[in-house]
């Protein structure tokens, strides 16, 4: 399989291993390969949410686009229910009628 973005090789590395939790001595924050925007500021999370999470995404930092699916599910639906970004990558599987104009 030939991944097509850079993010989708840092996914597969995040689904794959452990990534430890690592500690920024300057801000004393901890920070994991998954993170997701709540209130504005990055929160490292696990991959259930992460891949649930209808906000901003991020993969080791870089703002992620792409499906979500369903919390708790393992099916490879992508759920078409409303996201923040309006990026024409994150609204493909949106329905028409919950899409930003």
């Amino acid at each position: 399989m030939v991944l097509k973005t850079l993010t989708e090789s840092l996914i597969r590395i995040a689904e794959n291993m452990e990534v430890p939790h690592t500690q920024d001595t300057s801000t004393g924050n901890s920070s994991t390969a998954l993170q997701i925007e709540v209130s504005g500021l990055p929160v490292p999370t696990t991959l259930d949410v992460w891949r649930a999470w209808t906000g901003r995404r991020y993969v080791f930092g870089v703002e992620h686009h792409g499906p979500v699916y369903e919390l708790g599910k393992d099916d490879s639906t992508p759920w078409n229910g409303a996201r923040v970004c309006p990026c024409d990558t994150c609204q493909i599987h949106v329905t028409p009628a919950l899409r930003p104009n």
